[in-house]
């Protein structure tokens, strides 16, 4: 009989968290959890160092937390907890105050940059910095390009449009983590 397996289930609200906080106690859980896995120190080095920076990324482009409408957890783990490798779903959402050509602009960005292969997306990443499509300041994708640029084989991104109208844009990446065991 099928069973479904546990998960650890991790949310962390923009409201009443300081983000160093939210960082480190979403670092320590997965530091914790990969130990128990008996995880590899490569592995578990890259998907920290992944989390770190979506972690920071997200929170340096998201709405504040006094915006109305913004009461959704920006980042949501689970962990998989049956035997053998380990998959880890990380959700970050990212919410930029930009309008609908902007969001239908980054969703079309996306959509084209997971259909490349690595060294397709580093060239790609390297001519949207040139030609300043991209830049660090307003664009709530960028920092997630840039994970996805350097990522691994053993991490894997799925991207979905949770919203997006004139003014306000929800962006949720999901980051699948397969580690492998000692």
């Amino acid at each position: 009989m099928y069973q479904s397996a546990p998960m650890l289930d991790c949310s962390f609200r923009y409201r009443g968290l300081p983000d160093q906080d939210l960082i480190t106690a979403f670092g320590s859980i997965l530091r914790i959890q990969l130990e128990k896995k008996g995880t590899t120190n490569r592995v578990k080095e890259d998907a920290f160092a992944v989390l770190i920076e979506a972690l920071q990324n997200a929170l340096k482009h998201g709405a504040s937390a006094d915006a109305p409408g913004y009461q959704l957890p920006i980042c949501h783990w689970e962990l998989d907890d049956t035997p053998g490798p380990t998959e880890y779903d990380l959700s970050i959402v990212v919410r930029n105050d930009i309008n609908a050509d902007q969001a239908r602009g980054l969703e079309l960005l996306w959509l084209k940059y997971l259909s490349m292969d690595m060294s397709e997306r580093n060239h790609y990443y390297r001519e949207l910095r040139r030609s300043t499509q991209i830049s660090s300041d307003g664009n709530a994708g960028l920092g997630l390009l840039e994970i996805a640029r350097r990522a691994t084989g053993g991490l894997q991104f799925q991207i979905r449009k949770r919203h997006a109208h004139i003014y306000r844009y929800s962006l949720s990446v999901t980051v699948t983590i397969t580690t492998d065991t000692v």
